[in-house]
C-alpha cells in the first residue's frame, strides 16, 4: 500500500506522515532528499522566477522520474509506503500516482487541509529565519494560486484542527481498504 500525503506549506503534512508511519510502521520516502539532490537544486535555481518559487512541472516531473526509478526495489523491501508532498499540480502528480499504483496499489491520497492564514501562522512559529519564511510563504500563496483540482479519490482532513482525529480517520482509511 502507499498512502500520499499532500499539502501546502504549514498544513501538517509532515506531522501526519510521521504520526502515521509512527502507528503504522509504513516506511517514509525521503522525497524532501530527493528535492535536495544537487542536480535538481541547481535546476530549480537555474529556473524558477524568483526565491521563493515553487518547483515547475517540468522539474516535478524530472523528481518524480527519479522516484519511479526506485519503485521496484521499494516495493520488494517496503510492501508499504508513506510519501508526503504538495502535489499541487496535474501532470507530475497523475504521472507518480499511474506509475506508483503498478507496484503498490491504488494510492490512498490524503489532502491536508489548511487555511492560509492558519498556514501562515504555523510557518511563522516553526520558521525562524525571516528570509526562509518570507520564502516559505512566497511558495506557499504561489501553490495556493495555481492548484489544479485532483481527478482522483483523495481524502481531506484537517491536521492542525485535531491532529488525533485526523490520525485516526487516516487509520480507519487504511483498515477499510
Amino acid at each position: 500500500m502507499i498512502i500520499c500525503i499532500g499539502g501546502f506549506p504549514g498544513s501538517g503534512r509532515r506531522r501526519l506522515t510521521h504520526d502515521l508511519s509512527k502507528a503504522l510502521g509504513f516506511y517514509i520516502y525521503p522525497l524532501r532528499e530527493t528535492k535536495r539532490k544537487p542536480s535538481f537544486k541547481k535546476l530549480h535555481k537555474l529556473i524558477r522566477p524568483a526565491r521563493g518559487s515553487p518547483y515547475p512541472d517540468g522539474t516535478l516531473m524530472e523528481i518524480y522520474k527519479r522516484i519511479v526509478a526506485d519503485l521496484p526495489l521499494l516495493s520488494k523491501m517496503y510492501p508499504d509506503i508513506i510519501i508526503k508532498d504538495h502535489f499541487h499540480r496535474e501532470t507530475p502528480r497523475e504521472f507518480f500516482f499511474g506509475e506508483a499504483e503498478k507496484y503498490f496499489g491504488p494510492p490512498l491520497i490524503v489532502w491536508v487541509e489548511a487555511s492560509a492564514e492558519r498556514s501562515a501562522a504555523r510557518l511563522r512559529d516553526v520558521l525562524a529565519e525571516k528570509k526562509k519564511l518570507t520564502a516559505r510563504l512566497a511558495v506557499m500563496e504561489t501553490m495556493r494560486r495555481n492548484y489544479q483540482p485532483f481527478t482522483r479519490e483523495v481524502h481531506t482532513i484537517d491536521y492542525m484542527g485535531d491532529p488525533e482525529a485526523a490520525v485516526k480517520h487516516v487509520l480507519e482509511l487504511v483498515k477499510n481498504r
